[in-house]
């Protein structure tokens, strides 16, 4: 399948997303998208492509979550989805959060 290694990690994908619509970001909003991203799919990342167009600054959240057993640390993952990003995508971020969950109090 295009786009993937054999570890099943996100490589050179290319993105659908585009503005023909002439859509320009709200001044000063912002965006987060949280997730494991367990991998980090091509839909991933073309949600954050779309909504790169839509928002001024776009946080991709890496949650690291102890209760799952993921494939790689939280530190790991995120430079997998930094990597999946273009150098040009200058409002986009990603960060990891630990303890991210619902609280059921």
């Amino acid at each position: 399948m295009y786009g993937w290694d054999d570890r099943g990690h996100v490589v050179g994908v290319a993105v659908t997303a585009t503005s023909d619509r002439a859509m320009a970001p709200v001044l000063g909003s912002l965006a987060v998208y949280p997730g494991t991203f367990d991998p980090f799919t091509p839909g991933h990342r073309d949600v954050v492509a779309r909504a790169r167009v839509m928002f001024d600054q776009i946080i991709v959240l890496l949650a690291v979550n102890a209760d799952k057993r993921p494939t790689a640390a939280g530190t790991a993952r995120a430079v997998r989805v930094r990597d999946a990003m273009s150098a040009a995508w200058g409002n986009v971020e990603v960060d990891t959060w630990t303890g991210l969950r619902i609280c059921r109090c």
